[in-house]
């Protein structure tokens, strides 16, 4: 074997691999634990006599986010490196993509499944769209934001390149692994079909998560040279319905960035929603929200940093799903307790529970969306008993509940029984149906075949005679054509 490593890399593997292979041999148990995890600089031998070395990782894709490195952390920027040019924006000749169009021989099904390869999520992961952004830089300088511990997620599926090398002890292969982001739909470009077919695997394959964000010390962002932040806070008792009536025209309307009402243009929900459209939203079908049940009251004369109400939130949700995401069939709801609510006094009206607060809503607003299938109130149960067991990826903006399992909620099984009974009483009538019009057609077809053929008494063919093309052109009556037609014309033939 040749080795390229330092003495202090050498100890860490000849350590990790005992430990791991006790029962292998020193040299065949460091062979074993590079080939497994893919240390780079030390060869190996394959059963065959292939000597074989893993070499760097070769990438197909490039991250546009600039990472500024410390001694202690990597803070990311959401910040372009260089200058934006208009290249980033052409859109690709359609002349020379019109052969894919025109194409015939990879069928629908086919490209379904290349598009749910490109363009969906593993199983384990959420998305987390990362739509409220800011352009000001020295928001960034003192960087105040939650930190998430990654779960050694390698940002997307990789391959293995072998490529035939040579050194001065022979040949050997070297081995290298193609990166490619684990969401590419750059494609989507190509042509109208693509769009149209990959769009639905994008929007109606993945699930969406979002999480409840504070309303406090929100980043502003630079418009024509001045700072905008609007106002975040979301709208009160008094000017809920008229806030929404409007909110709901905005969005349709797609008005100015700036026009948006500050509790849609910071809220990432709705953000998202007035993002990507309503063409768009009609196509999600799964719908995540994490966030806490907030049962006390802040003070109104302290700052206070708590997260948005994830009950108000989704009822104020409520009216842009059931107007923008009409095809939504999986809504998951995970709700958190309270930690900071201390027996205050509340009004009657208030909930004074997390499940009574909840169960509020999916009787007066969830239930009410007239697409949802499948609801699921969960909490989520970390392998070592910890609640929050999420992580999150800076890289790749996805989100994952590692380590742990979903727990559901007893006290929404009614309602998410009642929300199930009724998307299969509905897809019962929508069978019924379809087997009524197939028999209506079927009726239609053989009344036809048994009553009596039409046929004209002219030419013979199967029309009505006042519609057959073969009867004379100067009397319209049949048995003649116009050359032997005796009838007078006044000499307009011969203008003719």
């Amino acid at each position: 074997m040749a080795y390229n490593l330092s003495v202090s890399d050498w100890e860490s593997i000849l350590e990790c691999s005992r430990n791991e292979y006790p029962e292998l041999e020193p040299r065949a148990a460091v062979e074993e634990w590079v080939k497994r995890n893919g240390t780079q600089g030390v060869f190996w031998t394959e059963s065959d006599g292939t000597r074989c070395k893993w070499g760097p990782e070769a990438v197909n894709h490039v991250k546009k986010d600039y990472l500024r490195n410390t001694t202690r952390k990597i803070v990311k920027y959401r910040i372009p490196k260089g200058p934006f040019s208009l290249k980033a924006l052409n859109k690709p000749n359609s002349n020379g993509y019109a052969h894919m169009t025109a194409h015939t021989s990879e069928k629908i099904d086919i490209l379904a499944i290349i598009f749910n390869y490109a363009l969906v999520l593993p199983k384990p992961y959420l998305i987390q769209p990362e739509v409220v952004t800011t352009n000001v830089k020295f928001g960034y300088t003192s960087p105040s934001y939650e930190k998430y511990s990654r779960t050694g997620y390698d940002g997307g599926p990789s391959e293995i390149l072998r490529i035939d090398c040579r050194d001065k002890n022979g040949p050997y292969e070297l081995l290298r692994k193609l990166k490619r982001p684990e969401i590419d739909a750059s494609f989507l470009r190509t042509c109208k079909i693509f769009h149209k077919l990959g769009s639905e695997v994008l929007y109606g394959g993945n699930k969406f998560f979002f999480l409840m964000r504070q309303q406090c010390g929100v980043d502003p962002s630079i418009f024509g040279g001045e700072v905008y932040r609007p106002p975040p806070f979301k709208p009160g008792p008094d000017e809920w319905r008229n806030e929404i009536k409007e909110g709901l025209s905005q969005i349709d309307r797609h008005v100015y960035i700036t026009s948006l009402r500050g509790w849609i243009y910071h809220d990432d929900f709705l953000r998202f929603i007035y993002t990507i459209g309503p063409r768009n939203a009609a196509l999600i079908k799964h719908l995540a929200f994490y966030g806490t049940v907030k049962i006390h009251t802040c003070h109104p004369r302290r700052e206070h940093h708590c997260d948005d109400d994830l009950i108000r939130s989704l009822r104020l949700y409520t009216p842009f799903l059931k107007r923008f995401c009409q095809n939504i069939s999986t809504l998951t709801i995970y709700p958190l307790e309270d930690h900071q609510f201390r027996d205050e006094e509340l009004p009657p009206w208030r909930p004074k529970t997390m499940e009574d607060a909840v169960t509020m809503l999916l009787e007066r607003s969830i239930i009410k969306i007239p697409s949802l299938k499948v609801l699921r109130v969960l909490r989520f149960e970390a392998d070592d008993g910890i609640e929050y067991g999420t992580t999150y990826d800076y890289d790749t903006s996805f989100f994952q509940f590692n380590h742990g399992r979903d727990v559901p909620y007893d006290f929404a099984e009614p309602i998410r029984k009642v929300i199930e009974e009724r998307a299969m009483e509905r897809e019962r009538q929508r069978l019924l149906e379809l087997e009524r019009q197939k028999r209506t057609k079927q009726i239609a077809l053989e009344s036809g075949k048994n009553s009596e053929p039409v046929k004209c008494g002219f030419c013979g063919e199967n029309h009505l005679w006042v519609y057959c093309h073969n009867l004379c052109n100067r009397c319209g009556s049949f048995g003649h054509f116009g050359r032997d037609c005796s009838q007078d014309t006044d000499g307009l033939d011969d203008y003719r």
